[in-house]
C-alpha cells in the first residue's frame, strides 16, 4: 500500500476568508480533525488505532500512523516549502506496522518484534497475546452498500517496542475531504487554504466549491472541505 496525497479534483483551491465563527459546521470544517494535531485520538485505551478509513457519500477518510527514522524526522517539519505531504517519508521508513490488504494485517517486522503473538478470527481478525491470551491488536470492518468504515487498533506497549527496536519516531498522516449540499456563503464563508504549522505538525485546511468535475460524481453536493497533514505522535514518547 502507497498512500497517495494528490490534490483531489473535485477541490478548486483559491485563498480568500474563513468561515465566520458565528455559523460555522464543525463537522463539515472538521474541527475534531484539526483537534487530532494537538491530541493524539484514543490514546489513553489500551489499543490506539494505526490506519482508519471512511468512506461515504459525504466523505473520504484517510488515517495512518507511520515511522520514520529520527533523522527524517528532523527534516519533514523544516521543509521550506511548507509541504505537508508524507510520500517521502513513507520511502524512507525502515519498518512499518501494518497491511491493511491481508488477513495478517501486521507486518512481519511488527509481529518478529511482538513477542509471541497469534492471529485468531471471529468474525474479524485479532492478535492475542500466546502466553496471557490477551488482544493486542484488531482489525474492524463495518461496510454496506453506502458506506465503509475500516481500522486497525494495535496495543500501545508494543507499538512504543517496535519503535524503540527498529529506532524510529512515529508520525501521524491524514488526508479528510468532506462534502455539503450547502453552498459556502450559507456559512458565512467563501472559499479558503490555510497552512498551519506547529512543533512538530503542518497541515492545510482549505474549504471551496465543488468544481463541474465533482458534480459530475456528487450532483448533490454544492461545497467540500479538506483537512491533510501530519504530526509527530509525542504522546507515545512516556512508553519509550
Amino acid at each position: 500500500m502507497t498512500p497517495c496525497c494528490s490534490e483531489n479534483s473535485f477541490m478548486k483551491l483559491r485563498t480568500s476568508t474563513r468561515a465566520s465563527t458565528t455559523k460555522l459546521d464543525e463537522w463539515f470544517f472538521q474541527q475534531d480533525v484539526e483537534r487530532q494535531f494537538a491530541e493524539f485520538p484514543n490514546w489513553n485505551s489500551e489499543l490506539v488505532p494505526v490506519f482508519e478509513q471512511r468512506n461515504s457519500y459525504v466523505e473520504a477518510f484517510y488515517s495512518f500512523c507511520l515511522p520514520i527514522p529520527f533523522a527524517r524526522l528532523q527534516r519533514t517539519f523544516d521543509d521550506p516549502l511548507n509541504d505537508p505531504s508524507w510520500q517521502m517519508d513513507y520511502t524512507c521508513s525502515r519498518a512499518k506496522i501494518f497491511r491493511d490488504r491481508s488477513k495478517h494485517f501486521l507486518t512481519r517486522a511488527f509481529r518478529n518484534r511482538a513477542g509471541g503473538i497469534e492471529l485468531r478470527s471471529r468474525g474479524y481478525w485479532f492478535y492475542i497475546d500466546s502466553t496471557t491470551e490477551r488482544v493486542v491488536a484488531r482489525q474492524e470492518l463495518r461496510e454496506d452498500y453506502a458506506y465503509r468504515h475500516k481500522r486497525i487498533l494495535v496495543c500501545r506497549f508494543l507499538l512504543a517496542r517496535f519503535l524503540a527496536q527498529t529506532r524510529q519516531a512515529l508520525l501521524w498522516c491524514v488526508s479528510s475531504i468532506r462534502f455539503t449540499e450547502r453552498r459556502l456563503d450559507e456559512f458565512a464563508a467563501s472559499s479558503y487554504e490555510e497552512c498551519i504549522k506547529q512543533n512538530e505538525g503542518i497541515y492545510i485546511r482549505s474549504a471551496n466549491p465543488i468544481t463541474q468535475e465533482g458534480k459530475d460524481h456528487l450532483p448533490r453536493m454544492e461545497s467540500a472541505s479538506r483537512v491533510w497533514g501530519k504530526r509527530r505522535v509525542h504522546e507515545i514518547d512516556r512508553y519509550l
